[in-house]
């Protein structure tokens, strides 16, 4: 299956995105992870037939599905992204059969009721919401599942304040690089209040889905209302909106900290590595002194490395 629709530009989908450089500095999603997803899947008899990966990038996570599922359908909305994938899905071993769409997430490219699993990674906020869940439900089986996972790009430094200090000051030039520019930035505006809500902004209608959705929060504590904000200026300040939560009152709330399959152990010099993954990102020439105060900051003791976590948010939920 091959489906092409309007392209919508990103960083990510610029061909000199490095995804290599992305993997590299940006979180591994654990295994832990997919266990969790998997036994929540078991539990509500969910079919192993197929799965879409929506938003899927260079096809981290269908590469994972594949081992699962007979069939999986990868879309992202950038020709680059799904270039990648293809090039990866195809090196491996497997006899999982995949097929592509150059689809936006909100897009109905797969028929109504056929697949068993739909998953949306660190991609939702990107996209017109309410849309792209529509889309996703009308995909789902019956007693298929949902799966939604985003984390917040300001990573938290749990033991030293004053790296930590340091590093907000870099996310403050990043949310008020989006704040003054004209235009939507590459979309930046929307999804900026989105990620900041982590998934809470997320509807998940009675009527589409069975009660009791799994909202999982992995290494929120100590990271105030707001954990997945990407700048407390930009809260304090109400440079963006925020929106309402529509966690609902039969959903399962779970907290939870795993900061060794969240985190690391970094040096100074790992900072502007991984902030240049983030986008869209301001021009990092013009953060030489903030960086330099960060590096300062985190390598103060030699040799010594600094610890970091993602603060984390995961939606499972069945479709009726």
């Amino acid at each position: 299956m091959g489906t092409k629709q309007e392209t919508r530009e990103y960083g990510f989908s610029s061909p000199t995105f490095s995804w290599s450089e992305y993997t590299k500095y940006r979180p591994a999603y654990p295994a832990a992870l997919y266990d969790l997803i998997f036994e929540y899947h078991r539990e509500h008899r969910g079919g192993l037939h197929s799965a879409h990966d929506v938003g899927s990038g260079a096809g981290i996570v269908a590469a994972v599905l594949s081992s699962h599922f007979e069939k999986v359908h990868v879309s992202d909305p950038s020709a680059h992204n799904l270039a990648q994938a293809r090039s990866m899905l195809g090196d491996m071993k497997t006899e999982c059969e995949f097929s592509f769409s150059q689809t936006p997430a909100e897009e109905r490219v797969l028929p109504d009721a056929t697949v068993d699993m739909v998953t949306i990674f660190e991609a939702l906020h990107w996209t017109d919401a309410p849309k792209a869940m529509a889309s996703a439900a009308a995909s789902l089986k019956p007693g298929g599942t949902l799966a939604l996972l985003h984390y917040t790009p300001r990573v938290f430094v749990p033991n030293s304040p004053r790296a930590y200090a340091s590093w907000n000051k870099l996310m403050d030039a990043y949310s008020r690089n989006i704040y003054e520019a004209s235009g939507e930035l590459m979309d930046g505006r929307r999804a900026y209040p989105q990620g900041d809500s982590g998934l809470d902004y997320v509807v998940l209608s009675p009527d589409v889905f069975e009660n009791g959705a799994k909202r999982i929060y992995i290494n929120t504590a100590g990271r105030g209302p707001r954990p997945f904000a990407k700048s407390q200026t930009a809260v304090d300040e109400g440079w963006f909106p925020v929106l309402d939560s529509q966690v609902g009152k039969d959903d399962v709330v779970e907290k939870r900290q795993d900061q060794d399959d969240w985190g690391r152990s970094v040096d100074g010099e790992w900072f502007k590595s991984y902030f240049e993954t983030i986008q869209p990102t301001p021009d990092v020439s013009r953060l030489r002194d903030e960086f330099a105060e960060l590096r300062a900051a985190v390598d103060a003791e030699p040799g010594k490395l600094t610890q970091i976590c993602w603060s984390v948010a995961l939606v499972l939920a069945t479709k009726r």
